[in-house]
């Protein structure tokens, strides 16, 4: 028998066992100073340790190690002000980390002096190369402080205070560093023929940020109890929160679009857009006929969508001039070699400096947030009727709705 033989790629299957190790310690201590005065103190740690073995391919080449330790301490004082009056004053510190490291290095994957192994694509194969964002570490700082008030009065029940919380978001993420290479088949792997290049050029691999934001949170609530069926719930918070920053003042954007040039920026916006970030919330639960079988409840509060330092960590690690990403397809991609791509990127990579951030024949990946950036909110509100029908039955119906005023995409 005679015929055009054809030779199917073999296939591996790897079986590896996912390991993982959790430690959790908590302990807890409550004191009570005086008749009117009690402590209360938290301290909790939870530290763990995992290992992917086949976290990108079935060739396990780059097992993702992961480790988390996080620790939160809390200080709270308790004040009895007087038989209708209790004041609630507390601290807390939170530090929740997380890191990712690469056990393994392979000189054929080296494709950039100094920095993390890079990646092999070809199509319809699986990937070779470690986790695109490792080795990464997180490592976020909390200082909060806060006092509550709660204040019984006749037919109010008062609640009020304010939350201050200073965050230190601090990010080093290899963001792609290595480089990728693409291939289309198997057989231009071989030859050595890319279809696509993606890294950050030569200078452009910085992706340490440090963002420093603000939080400030006053409120006042009030549970009224208009009248024995009637109860009211109002409240007001104020959600307001300082203009970012980075620590080293690693921040660009453009100022004006879509003609501005790239600059460096002192914060992440022109203008703070938490400044008139108000939101009042309003409920009541009404008891229809009094005797607890019909209730009609309903609410309506605004709420605000603040954009915070995990997500500009995310974005500023790919501003120019500190960092930023290429990606050459095409004829010049295929001119490329492992051998020469360092020197070819240090070439290419003066012009993403340019206002347009478009080199010849060179795309460039950078992420920026807009600078003239307005407040965003939503609207929420519900209504719902609840109707005892027999001892053990109910019937319940609820409608939710919800608006947004401006939303950032």
């Amino acid at each position: 028998m005679t015929g055009v033989q054809t030779c199917a790629l073999p296939i591996l299957l790897s079986v590896a066992n996912s390991v993982a190790d959790e430690n959790y310690f908590v302990v807890r201590v409550d004191h009570n100073l005086t008749a009117k005065d009690s402590l209360f103190a938290r301290y909790i740690r939870d530290t763990a340790d995992v290992v992917l073995p086949l976290a990108t391919s079935p060739i396990p080449l780059y097992p993702q190690h992961d480790l988390t330790n996080n620790q939160f301490a809390t200080l709270e004082w308790k004040r009895l002000i007087s038989p209708t009056v209790v004041n609630l004053a507390r601290t807390s510190f939170l530090r929740p980390t997380e890191q990712s490291v690469l056990p393994n290095s392979i000189p054929a994957l080296s494709y950039f002096s100094g920095r993390p192994d890079g990646r092999v694509l070809v199509n319809g194969l699986s990937q070779v190369g470690p986790v695109q964002d490792d080795p990464f570490r997180l490592y976020v700082n909390h200082y909060v402080v806060g006092d509550d008030v709660i204040w019984s009065l006749g037919a109010h029940s008062l609640r009020m205070g304010a939350n201050l919380d200073r965050t230190q978001d601090n990010t080093v993420v290899s963001a792609g560093n290595g480089g990728a290479w693409t291939f289309n088949s198997l057989l231009q792997f071989l030859q050595g023929t890319a279809t696509q290049l993606q890294a950050p050029p030569v200078g452009f691999d910085d992706t340490t940020r440090d963002m420093r934001e603000l939080f400030f949170t006053p409120y006042v609530q009030d549970e009224w109890k208009v009248l024995p069926r009637l109860t009211l719930n109002l409240g007001l918070r104020y959600e307001w929160n300082a203009n970012p920053s980075e620590r080293l003042n690693k921040l660009t954007n453009f100022v004006e679009l879509p003609t501005g040039s790239l600059q460096k920026v002192p914060n992440a916006y022109a203008r703070n857009p938490s400044k008139n970030n108000w939101a009042p919330r309003v409920g009541f639960a009404w008891d229809v006929q009094g005797n607890g079988r019909t209730a009609v409840r309903g609410g309506f509060g605004i709420f605000h969508q603040l954009i915070l330092g995990n997500y500009l960590n995310a974005v500023a690690k790919k501003n120019p001039p500190y960092a930023a990403t290429i990606v050459v397809t095409g004829q010049p991609a295929q001119a490329i070699t492992v051998a020469n791509s360092q020197a070819y990127t240090a070439q290419v990579g003066p012009s993403l400096l340019s206002p347009n951030l478009s080199p010849t024949l060179v795309d460039a990946l950078a992420e920026f947030i807009q600078y003239n950036l307005d407040p965003s909110y939503d609207m929420k509100f519900n209504l719902s009727l609840d109707r005892e029908l027999l001892p053990n039955l109910a019937l319940s119906m609820q409608y939710v709705g919800s608006q947004i005023g401006r939303a950032h995409v």
